[in-house]
């Protein structure tokens, strides 16, 4: 069945955020077969969107699968599962590896049991179950005023949550962004995480402009790449011109690399800089 959604946001944003460490390098759609990984390790999720939100099938080890319909609450998935006798919040929310599932139990009259939940973790269709980078750091937190290295950001901003990715992107200085925005298939990467952030502030409006891509042309670009099979190759992208805006980055802010490695990365940006690419460009061969 379908339901209404629950006043239990702050609750599930809780569970979500004490489950597992930052797991991978890509965000990915909530449509498809998952897999579960860590503690839910041979679970399986099927999930699409359909007319009313989202449809799909839930299993863990040794049981039945589950049907499910569930109501959309923004990019959440949410509906009651109900089985002898018993019933279950769920709620299913993307993640940079795929996406999480909190379930929370009901007491025969009605009441949720919070301290019964659980959390788990899916991994997309197509990945490889993800280790922490080397120099990872976690995203600045609410209301922090320090600024950020541009090395620290690109190595961890993927792992992030929307809302991390756009404190982090307010906390670069502005000669950063410059040189990110050089590399228009990161820019775009970062773009579709600010436009899933739930309050960007500027920092969206600092990334978009003069970019050649609206939020709605990058959420339902991606999503279509990700139904026609492209996406991969588009996550092949943003990683190949992460890897010499990281050298650039580390050269301009002092680093000591190995003796061509600053020549290389000065190549690679005067190559972007006569490119005149944008990430609409970019979008527009996956979309």
């Amino acid at each position: 069945m379908r339901i209404a959604s629950f006043q239990v946001v702050a609750l599930c944003t809780l569970l979500i955020s004490a489950a597992i460490a930052p797991a991978a390098a890509q965000d990915v759609i909530l449509d498809g077969r998952y897999r579960g990984m860590g503690p839910a390790s041979g679970a399986v999720l099927e999930i699409a969107p359909d007319a009313g939100g989202f449809a799909g099938m839930f299993s863990e080890r040794g049981d039945a699968p589950r049907e499910f319909l569930a109501e959309r609450t923004g990019d959440i998935a949410e509906t009651i599962l109900a089985r002898d006798g018993t019933r279950v919040l769920m709620q299913i929310a993307t993640r940079p590896f795929g996406a999480e599932m909190v379930l929370i139990p009901l007491d025969p009259e009605g009441q949720f049991v919070p301290a019964e939940a659980r959390v788990l973790a899916f991994l997309a269709p197509g990945l490889s179950e993800p280790r922490v980078p080397e120099g990872y750091a976690r995203a600045p937190a609410r209301g922090a005023t320090e600024t950020i290295t541009a090395n620290r950001f690109l190595v961890s901003y993927p792992w992030w949550r929307p809302a991390g990715v756009a404190r982090g992107y307010r906390a670069l200085p502005e000669r950063h962004r410059t040189m990110i925005r050089l590399f228009p298939a990161v820019q775009l990467d970062l773009i579709w995480k600010l436009c899933l952030a739930p309050d960007p502030g500027g920092a969206l409006g600092t990334a978009l402009r003069g970019q050649d891509v609206t939020c709605s042309e990058v959420t339902g670009g991606l999503k279509s790449a990700q139904r026609k099979g492209r996406y991969r190759a588009y996550r092949d992208e943003v990683a190949g011109a992460a890897a010499p805006l990281r050298r650039a980055v580390r050269c301009a802010d002092g680093y000591v690399l190995p003796d061509d490695s600053c020549a290389q990365a000065a190549d690679a940006v005067a190559a972007a800089a006569t490119a005149l690419a944008t990430p609409g460009r970019v979008l527009a061969r996956y979309r």
